[in-house]
């Protein structure tokens, strides 16, 4: 059983609390986790981008000069990529960019995403909180007197013991 401090608002330690060992010991998967991040990141892209390719382009579709007896490279059309006014070669087109995970990892990140504030180190809980509504500088205060140096190893949780 893994057991972290019960801290106050003022960073004195008021307790202690013992979490199951099914839950909370468990390896995290650092591959999986990796996935579903990047698969989140993924789905949050829009994939509006879009360029005019050479048919796309407004514009005439004459020939600029004759084929032969000019002495200059044979062209046939002002809109193709190399020209001003051209269209864009391989530019980017409106694309979906969503990923999936497979039901099996979901089931199993979910398994191994409360372990991950432990193995940053050692994890800390604050109680004393009221929930009256978002106060951010009175928790950025808190953090301050309780000297965490990374916010992430809290387990905040609600007044009411036994919630984790």
């Amino acid at each position: 059983m893994a057991d972290i401090k019960v801290l106050d608002l003022s960073g004195r330690q008021v307790g202690d609390l013992t979490l199951r060992d099914d839950i909370f010991n468990v390896t995290p998967n650092k591959d999986l986790l990796f996935r579903y991040i990047d698969m989140q990141l993924a789905n949050r892209r829009q994939g509006t981008a879009c360029t005019k390719t050479r048919a796309e382009v407004a514009g005439t579709g004459r020939k600029p000069f004759p084929q032969k007896h000019t002495g200059r490279a044979r062209q046939g059309t002002l809109r193709s990529p190399h020209h001003r006014h051209g269209g864009v070669a391989f530019g980017p087109k409106p694309r979906d960019w969503s990923k999936k995970t497979e039901q099996k990892n979901e089931t199993r990140r979910v398994e191994i995403s409360p372990q991950c504030p432990f193995s940053r180190g050692k994890p800390h809980r604050l109680g004393g909180f009221d929930d009256e509504g978002p106060q951010d500088q009175r928790t950025e205060r808190t953090f301050g007197q309780v000297r965490i140096d990374r916010p992430e190893n809290s387990v905040r949780a609600a007044v009411q013991k036994g919630r984790l």
